[in-house]
């Protein structure tokens, strides 16, 4: 019997429900085993071949011509190719990096596709008759099936089929057909194209945003901890940004984390991602992701800077996944890092010192004037600003 083939566009889902001779079967008899065979013998599957549009694609590139013969057919749980990935949510989507490995050539998320094969003629029913829609074994696919598969998945330009097996669909036990889902795939052989570093920072967009540089450094990945930035001095009324760009070659990377840094002493800091502003989106479904060589080749984090202290915190770097333990990365190539400052109008600083002292100004404005309370005067003058700025915030105190 041939195996139909349905296909599924990226971020498109399906429901089904149990065939009505399942769900006789569970009507005619007080227990599942006897209701089934009060059925009878399953009925044939028909084959049919379904084909839905992608609603979103990965990428504007032309699909390439694929050989049936060389798609590959890969179980569930193995790793994804790479830049691929699942978001973080409840209901999965793929991700795919953008242009990589390179604009003319990349990697695209084609699709799911799945296949419907009839279930096992000896398949055991549920010990517990209130849930028959326990997940069920999958039966393999025959040499027939698994050539269909390949034909159609060449036919929509994938050459690699990962199996969604922690994604199956709950079928009820007499239904009589499984579902096999697989993520469709078309994994580029270019060779990867590096932006430059100029190119990478353009991309952040500091210098765009009127952010000026005002330090650079070129480091060794593996020597971060010797050829990093080891101390900053952030100033009064401004605002820093830290953003690290790989230079244009390959680089490796610790998988088990990015890089970060650690902000201040050895007792109180704060851990920083290069992942608040990235170079790069990704596509169809927007993640935030940290530098990794693929995923994003620059990236930059805002200093948790007080403005109105001047401070010289020290530096630490580290991966994400040694947590508080200033592991340096693992790690191996060239990259610049790079130190930007703003400088705050007089308008934001006053508005900065006005939300300082607000929780203060409100306590006293229960009890006295503004202007007679020494709490609120002893508040501003710590931060060096006058209270006469936020006459107009606390007007309505």
């Amino acid at each position: 019997m041939e195996a139909p083939l349905v296909w599924t566009a990226p971020m498109r889902s399906t429901t089904r429900v149990p065939t009505f001779m399942g769900i006789a079967c569970l009507v005619l008899g007080n227990v599942l085993v006897a209701g089934l065979s009060a059925c009878g013998p399953r009925e044939p599957v028909a084959p049919k071949l379904e084909f839905t549009p992608p609603e979103q694609k990965s990428s504007e590139a032309v699909a390439a011509t694929v050989d049936p013969a060389s798609v590959k057919i890969l179980d569930g749980g193995v790793e994804l190719p790479t830049g691929f990935k699942y978001s973080e949510s409840d209901s999965p989507r793929m991700a795919v990096a953008a242009d990589y490995p390179s604009a003319a050539d990349p990697n695209r998320f084609v699709g799911t596709i799945e296949i419907t094969v009839p279930a096992p003629d000896d398949l055991e029913p549920p010990e517990d008759p209130s849930k028959p829609f326990a997940r069920a074994p999958l039966p393999p696919l025959g040499d027939a099936a698994i050539a269909e598969l390949r034909r159609d998945a060449a036919a929509r330009g994938a050459n690699t089929l990962v199996l969604r097996s922690s994604h199956r669909e709950r079928m009820a036990w007499s239904d009589p057909v499984r579902h096999r889902r697989y993520d469709a795939f078309y994994v580029s052989s270019a060779a990867p194209e590096y932006v430059s570093v100029e190119g990478a920072l353009l991309r952040i967009g500091l210098a765009k945003d009127g952010f000026k540089e005002i330090k650079r450094v070129t480091v060794d990945l593996g020597k971060l901890a010797d050829d990093g930035l080891r101390e900053v001095s952030l100033e009064r009324g401004k605002i820093y940004w830290l953003a690290l760009a790989l230079h244009p070659e390959p680089v490796s990377l610790d998988p088990s984390g990015l890089i970060g840094v650690h902000v201040g002493s050895d007792t109180a800091f704060a851990f920083s991602d290069f992942d608040q502003r990235v170079d790069r989106p990704v596509r169809p479904h927007m993640s935030t992701q940290g530098i990794d060589g693929v995923w994003a080749r620059a990236g930059a984090f805002k200093f948790n800077h007080d403005l109105f202290t001047t401070e010289k915190p020290k530096l630490a770097y580290a991966t994400r996944a040694s947590g508080n333990h200033f592991q340096p990365p693992v790690a191996s190539g060239k990259a610049d890092l790079v130190l930007y400052e703003h400088a705050v109008t007089p308008a934001e600083m006053t508005d900065a010192a006005c939300g300082r002292c607000y929780d203060t100004a409100t306590s006293c404005s229960k009890r006295r004037e503004l202007s007679a309370c020494q709490e609120l005067i002893a508040c501003f003058a710590t931060i060096q600003m006058p209270l006469a700025g936020c006459n107009k915030s606390y007007e309505k105190l």
